[in-house]
């Protein structure tokens, strides 16, 4: 689990999950290929984790609580949701 003031986000088998810190609230959900097999560190504005499928993963951090979430490589078939 990693926490930042506005966030927290940990893993779930083959999802990266950030919650809303103050409401825990889920903001959006990162799926991978395999199970993710690290914890998340939060280092510059980055997420960072590792999967089973063999790749280690660096996602854009939220910049607000309106709805953002990331897009993997400009790919939507890659795309974490958000959950209204």
């Amino acid at each position: 689990m990693a926490v930042t003031e506005k966030y927290v986000y940990f893993v779930d088998d083959y999802f990266l999950i950030c919650l809303n810190r103050q409401t825990g609230k889920k903001v959006w959900s990162y799926e991978t290929d395999d199970y993710v097999g690290s914890s998340p560190a939060v280092v510059d504005g980055k997420i960072y984790f590792g999967s089973t499928d063999g790749w280690l993963y660096c996602i854009k951090a939220p910049e607000d609580e309106d709805g953002y979430w990331p897009m993997y490589g400009y790919n939507p078939a890659r795309t974490g949701s958000a959950d209204e």
